[in-house]
């Protein structure tokens, strides 16, 4: 199982209409810059618009695609319950 199906299995804890962008979409992305060196939520939205059009072809998404604000990345890693990532892990 590669990194995407394992983060695609976390349950979603948000809202049905706080949810527009997929979580495991925003997890990724939350690892992919933090692993190239934008921490914080800012650099992370940076992050997105920068590599946005290499994130569209590597993951094969959507050209349309809204990739999540600094406002959205701010309220996953906030929230998020990280209990299912060691269930994954472990």
């Amino acid at each position: 199982m590669n990194l995407v199906e394992q983060l695609q299995q976390v349950p979603d804890y948000r809202h049905i209409r706080g949810r527009r962008h997929e979580l495991w979409l925003v997890l990724l992305l939350i690892l992919l810059g933090a692993m190239t060196g934008y921490w914080g939520y800012r650099p992370l939205e940076d992050f997105t618009r920068i590599h946005r059009q290499s994130l569209i072809e590597l993951l094969n998404l959507d050209v349309t695609i809204n990739f999540p604000s600094y406002s959205t990345f701010r309220r996953v890693l906030k929230t998020v319950d990280f209990q299912p990532f060691t269930d994954l892990i472990f």
